[in-house]
């Protein structure tokens, strides 16, 4: 998560990760739980969001059209069954929750973020949990969209440069996909070894 980090000083920068996580928790059980236009509200605090932390519109439209194959797969799940209207809404949510999450994550350090939710998950130590494992858990559960995106815009980039498009740039782009997702799973199993984890 620390690799989708951008420095800057814009105000959601400055807020401590304790705020974020908070804001983030609301976002979500809103999103989950209100009616469809609270979607609405939550997409354009993603785009304040991103305005005021100085990554401009293109960035949120690169990360709206990075889960374009999630709105289809939620679109197409929900189409035989549904309505247009409950489509749209549900839909809405989880594109707004994700643009939010990007936002936390470009927006926050890593370690900043581990350093919150050990301390947050401190209670449950006298349970016998270790908050510090728990916390590092929940962090890697968090990356590990952000970063297939990420790996899998690398492995598009580099067969869209060898002149592939269309159907064909999609097969190509999968070997090299899954070879680094595999390197990127050593080397964090490496690195959770070497820290005892």
């Amino acid at each position: 998560m620390g690799a989708l980090y951008w420095a800057g000083d814009g105000p959601l920068h400055r807020l401590p990760a304790g705020a974020k996580l908070l804001a983030l928790l609301a976002c979500s059980v809103a999103a989950a739980t209100s009616p469809g236009w609270v979607a609405i509200l939550l997409l354009v605090a993603a785009a304040a969001g991103h305005l005021a932390s100085g990554f401009g519109i293109a960035s949120l439209a690169r990360d709206a059209w990075s889960i374009r194959w999630l709105v289809a797969f939620t679109v197409l799940a929900q189409a035989p069954f549904q309505g247009p209207a409950r489509v749209v809404a549900v839909t809405g949510r989880i594109v707004s929750v994700v643009l939010l999450c990007d936002l936390l994550a470009y927006t926050t350090r890593a370690t900043d973020l581990l350093r919150t939710l050990t301390s947050a998950l401190g209670f449950l130590r006298p349970l016998g949990v270790d908050s510090a494992r728990l916390g590092l858990l929940i962090m890697l559960a968090a990356s590990a969209i952000p970063l297939a995106r990420s790996t899998y815009a690398q492995a598009r980039d580099a067969v869209a440069a060898r002149g592939l498009s269309g159907t064909r740039a999609l097969v190509a782009a999968a070997v090299p996909y899954l070879v680094m997702s595999v390197k990127r799973a050593d080397e964090l199993s490496e690195a959770l070894d070497a820290r005892g984890v």
